[in-house]
């Protein structure tokens, strides 16, 4: 049976009716454990549950077939460290201290002072266990905290096979877990298994080096643009097939019926749809839109949430589906939604940028303000009749810019830990193509 359809059929199995039945009730069928699922900068646009052609994504379309499918979900940040600091804590960056990319000497770190998903499970009994490629979300960059085992050094979900092995056979199953799987497959630059390498870009019969993309003369358009992009598609479907690897072993196991499946970016990626590439100091849709799928017991199968939502929600949501109490902060559980509510019109933010220049984006329903460096307003845009983030509004509406600007007017940064990259990182990070 292919992974897909063993998904599926495994997934299927989590609860009976689930569907109609009264989420958050006393007798609803909740989850036992949760496995977190993050594959850095995946553009919601490549998934096919989100309107990709392509197949490129057979294991997300899966998960989106057998779970919930939030079709407007934001990152908090263009960038890794922020965006995933949001992700753990439910707090926005600027709140945690965490906005800004400054290079590779320098990195703020994930203060003590702020309480993770994991430290909460881990006080509750749960077994809490980090697959991840490190990098900007190293454990020495206070991303550890609450983790009883926290595995950094592999950057590919593909090169996690033995660290999930080790831990699916070691564990305590008396016990629930939290596993956080996380893969920079789709990172540049772009790297994939053989076969998929040859059906997306084996016809390219150029000479551009993809090392240079986005910082020594870029191609914007023409064949080089096309081969950088194919790419990226093609590290896209290498991270979607490691990653149903990785799930195959955990349903082989028994447990993936039991437990609540979350599967989100970090950011996406630009390729000049509006003159820029890459990410970190952009703030459009292709960079802050990032797919958000959930599925497992209490998740009622097939359902689309067209509400906008933020990585800020996905730890009150686990709380939430758990039946935890919920920690004060900036985001709001998902729960309730599954089961059809209609959720509260509300702020959602993006904060970034280099140095202590930070960038923001203001999202109320589908308007979006973008913010300068200074506080000044960017453009704003209806994303309900302009995806593209094409049409200027802000000259024909001042009023309501003035009251989205409102909302960011004075937000400071707080202050957070600072502390030197050593050299065995930095040269991961250039590996990444973080050049200064």
């Amino acid at each position: 049976m292919s992974f897909s359809r063993s998904l599926v059929a495994a997934l299927a199995l989590c609860a009976p009716g689930i569907a109609t039945a009264a989420l958050g009730s006393p007798s609803h069928h909740r989850p036992r454990n949760v496995i977190l699922i993050s594959l850095d900068t995946l553009r919601a646009d490549r998934v096919g549950a989100y309107g990709h052609a392509g197949g490129l994504t057979p294991t997300l379309d899966a998960l989106a077939a057998r779970g919930t499918r939030f079709a407007d979900a934001s990152s908090t940040s263009a960038w890794t460290s922020p965006a995933h600091a949001s992700l753990f804590t439910g707090l926005y960056p600027s709140r945690l201290g965490l906005v800004a990319y400054r290079g590779l000497e320098s990195a703020e770190v994930l203060g003590e002072a702020h309480t993770t998903l994991a430290e909460v499970l881990r006080a509750r009994g749960w077994q809490t266990r980090v697959l991840t490629g490190g990098n900007f979300v190293a454990a020495r960059l206070g991303f550890g905290q609450g983790f009883e085992a926290y595995d950094d050094w592999a950057w590919r979900f593909g090169e996690h096979e033995k660290g999930l092995q080790e831990f699916l056979a070691g564990r305590d199953r008396g016990r629930p877990f939290l596993l956080f799987l996380h893969g920079y497959d789709a990172h540049h630059p772009y790297e994939a298994e053989p076969d998929l390498a040859r059906r997306h870009y084996g016809q390219y019969g150029g000479s551009y080096d993809v090392a240079r993309f986005c910082r020594e003369d870029p191609p914007a358009a023409g064949p080089d643009l096309d081969y950088v992009k194919a790419r990226y598609d093609a590290a896209v479907a290498t991270a979607d097939r490691s990653l149903g690897r990785l799930l195959a072993m955990i349903d082989a196991d028994g447990t993936l019926a039991e437990s609540l499946v979350i599967a989100v970016s970090d950011h996406g990626e630009e390729f000049y749809e509006h003159g820029g590439c890459d990410h970190v100091d952009r703030m459009y849709q292709e960079v802050v839109q990032v797919p958000l799928l959930i599925a497992g017991p209490g998740v009622p199968a097939g359902r689309v949430v067209r509400a906008p939502v933020s990585l800020v929600d996905v730890m009150p949501t686990v709380l939430d589906a758990l039946g935890l109490s919920r920690l004060p902060g900036d985001g709001r559980s998902l729960w309730p939604d599954l089961g059809g509510r209609r959720a509260a019109e509300r702020t959602l933010l993006v904060e970034s940028g280099r140095d202590d220049a930070v960038l923001r984006a203001v999202r109320r329903l589908a308007l979006k303000l973008h913010v300068g460096a200074t506080g000044r307003p960017g453009p704003l845009f209806d994303l309900s009749r302009d995806p593209g983030e094409r049409e200027d509004l802000a000259g024909s509406r001042p009023a309501l810019v003035q009251r989205l600007l409102a909302e960011v007017a004075g937000r400071a940064v707080a202050p957070a830990e600072r502390i030197p990259l050593d050299p065995g990182l930095r040269e991961r990070l250039k590996a990444l193509g973080y050049i200064q």
